[in-house]
C-alpha cells in the first residue's frame, strides 16, 4: 500500500506529465478519460469506477454500454502507464 501511495504523489507532485493528457469522455469538460501519447492508450479515469465490484466493472465496460471497448488493466499496462507519467518529472525528494 505505501508504494501506491508514493507513486500517486509523485504522479500528482508533477504540474506537467509527459505524455499524459486529460481527455473528455461524455460531455466537454468532464475530464474523465486520461491519454497515454506514449503507449497510445486511452484510460478511463478511478471516479467512474470508484465503489463498483468486479462484476460491475465488467459489465460497465460491455456491450451495450458506452464504455464498453474499455479492458482491464494488466499489471504490465500499468507499469507502462505510470513510467509514461513520470518520463518528464524531476522529482526532488528528502529523506
Amino acid at each position: 500500500m505505501p508504494a501506491r501511495v508514493i507513486l500517486l504523489l509523485l504522479v500528482a507532485s508533477c504540474p506537467a506529465l509527459a505524455g499524459v493528457v486529460s481527455r473528455d469522455l461524455f460531455e466537454p469538460g468532464d475530464g474523465l478519460m486520461t491519454y497515454d501519447e506514449v503507449n497510445q492508450r486511452e484510460w478511463l479515469d478511478f471516479s467512474v469506477s470508484a465503489g463498483l465490484s468486479f462484476d460491475e466493472l465488467n459489465s460497465l465496460i460491455s456491450p451495450p454500454s458506452p464504455l464498453a471497448g474499455f479492458k482491464l488493466a494488466t499489471k504490465s499496462d500499468t507499469y507502462r502507464f505510470f513510467e509514461s507519467c513520470v518520463a518528464g518529472c524531476v522529482c526532488v525528494c528528502e529523506a
